[in-house]
């Protein structure tokens, strides 16, 4: 099923047969666009995921530092224990670690009971840590 092109003698061109009035897309162009669609949806969906991601990110580095530093408050004014959990904020938990400053690394008796004290924020069993840091004077009592 051959047809003359009549502008060009001597050329011919192939067409499929096609029933008189009906118009549509090949498998072919169907199977092209579907393919296209997918490689786009597989792209769209990996960047939706790395958004989520990041906006959990964003919100433990937001929550973290305020929660260390009401923990840190609570264990400076005696109020607090050794850790615990944040009852307004489900999966947080905190952690506290005193250690004596060494006499002999800043040199004389300035030091003498001179602690470093670390809260320590985690998320979800430690999925995420935030560790805030301070000096203080331990009490000698």
């Amino acid at each position: 099923m051959r047809n003359f092109d009549r502008k060009r003698k001597r050329t011919w061109r192939y067409s499929w047969p096609r029933a008189a009035g009906r118009r549509g897309f090949t498998l072919m162009e169907v199977l092209i666009a579907m393919s296209v669609l997918a490689i786009a949806m597989v792209g769209f969906f990996s960047l939706f995921s790395q958004t989520v991601t990041v906006e959990e990110a964003a919100r433990f580095n937001t929550v973290a530092p305020l929660l260390a530093q009401a923990a840190m408050a609570d264990v400076v004014s005696g109020r607090a224990g050794t850790g615990g959990d944040f009852p307004d904020h489900p999966g947080y938990r905190w952690d506290l670690s005193i250690t004596e400053v060494v006499p002999g690394v800043l040199g004389g008796d300035a030091v003498e009971g001179l602690a470093q004290v670390n809260v320590t924020v985690t998320l979800n069993n430690a999925e995420r840590t935030y560790t805030l840091r301070a000096y203080d004077w331990l009490s000698s009592e």
